[in-house]
């Protein structure tokens, strides 16, 4: 007699147990052989039994032991075996088969493993990777779809996986890589989907979707670039340039004030710059032009500040200044002009000559007219003035001195009254 006939047991390797006892003493040893129909979902601890005479009443127990697949088979049904061996008590020989019916619960079921399920990129091009494994073994393939849900922020170099029954259990990475953009955007997440496509094995088509989220650094500051910061004009009205570009998007207008430190050495032809967040890349011009003043004063260094205007882009508009240092060649020397450097007078006639300086002083010039034959001509004025004086004032107005023969009588004339 075999007790019970059916029993549970389950892939956890959880067991249950039969008994086989003789009905009737035999004259001779009894031996019986137990097998499992599929050692695959159950085994048994023993596959012979051997009752002896003596012991013929005597219960002998198999246990039973629940074997873990992989498989996605659900609970299974197992025939154990229990026949008598050849060669056993020839009264027992011919007796037919009995059989245990063991169930054998399965503990498999459709999913899938992400790992990790959130990683750091950055938008220099770095990378991370997860990795994909199925929980249980399907009876055909698995396809995954792979998306990442912003790629201008991070792109995946595989957008499907397969997995075929043979290698379910064999992990499969997704390279997950941050992409650069100019926008000051600050660390963004994306989530990367990871779904079970259509026509995948049946256990599994109809699981949820997984998420990677990814973080992507942002590598873009609020910034601009002047280039060069320093150039060389001069006072004959050469220019020069110079030009301003930001170093990444905005998300609104950014307007630049320029302005020349000193407007008498320098000009800028714009006083105003602004980039729209489509041209931010785009660089913008200014042209700088010496001025030509009349001062004696050098090589002059004059700063052209560019610098955010109020109402830009909040990103932007807290920058620090920027400056070009301009260089303005000098086109001025000291001199001064005689004119003319000849003419000829006859007693009672006058005429006169100038003298004027070519440049600014900066402090008085004082001009020495000397008459080297008061004899024959004397020099305007009741003195006979000799001494010219120019201020920075009046530097450029022409100082008319005039000449007479002298008279007989060796006395200066009259000073006529200026031209």
């Amino acid at each position: 007699m075999v007790d019970p006939e059916a029993l549970t047991v389950s892939e956890d390797s959880t067991t249950g147990s039969f008994t086989v006892v003789l009905d009737a003493e035999p004259d001779s040893s009894v031996v019986f052989d137990v097998a499992s129909g599929d050692t695959i979902e159950a085994t048994v601890d023993s596959t012979t039994l051997t009752f002896e005479p003596a012991e013929w009443d005597q219960e002998k127990t198999v246990v039973v032991t629940g074997e873990d697949d992989d498989l996605i088979d659900g609970a299974q049904t197992t025939p154990v075996t229990v026949s008598v061996a050849d060669g056993s008590d020839g009264a027992f020989v011919d007796l037919a088969d009995d059989t245990v019916e063991v169930t054998t619960e399965d503990n498999d079921s459709a999913g899938f493993v992400v790992d990790p399920e959130a990683l750091t990129v950055s938008e220099d091009s770095t990378t991370g990777s997860f990795t994909v494994v199925l929980d249980a073994e399907p009876d055909s393939s698995v396809v995954f779809d792979v998306a990442s849900g912003d790629t201008i922020e991070a792109t995946v170099d595989s957008t499907t996986l397969t997995f075929e029954p043979a290698e379910w259990d064999q992990e499969k990475t997704v390279v997950v890589t941050g992409e650069d953009d100019d926008l000051i955007d600050g660390a963004q997440t994306t989530p990367v989907t990871v779904s079970v496509a259509d026509g995948s094995d049946g256990a599994f088509v109809d699981l949820a979707d997984d998420t990677v989220e990814v973080t992507t650094q942002d590598n873009d500051s609020a910034g601009f670039v002047v280039d060069p910061e320093a150039l060389t004009v001069s006072e004959d009205s050469t220019t020069g340039s110079f030009t301003v570009v930001l170093e990444a998007e905005p998300d609104s207008s950014v307007v630049f004030d320029v302005a020349s430190g000193d407007t008498i050495e320098a000009t800028v032809d714009s006083t105003t710059l602004t980039f729209e967040p489509a041209e931010w890349d785009q660089e913008k011009t200014v042209v700088v032009t010496g001025e030509d003043d009349d001062l004696i004063d050098g090589a002059q260094t004059t700063p052209v500040t560019v610098s955010v205007a109020d109402g830009s882009d909040a990103a932007f508009v807290d920058l620090a200044d920027d400056t070009v240092e301009v260089t303005t060649q000098d086109n001025d020397s000291a001199g001064f002009v005689v004119d003319p450097e000849a003419l000829t007078v006859t007693e009672g006639e006058n005429d006169f000559f100038t003298v004027a300086l070519t440049a600014e002083p900066t402090d008085s010039v004082i001009v020495t007219v000397s008459n080297p034959d008061t004899a024959e001509i004397d020099l305007g004025g009741e003195e006979n003035d000799t001494i010219l004086t120019f201020t920075p004032d009046d530097w450029d107005t022409p100082d008319y001195r005039r000449s007479w023969p002298r008279s007989t009588t060796g006395k200066p004339r009259r000073t006529c009254p200026s031209p």
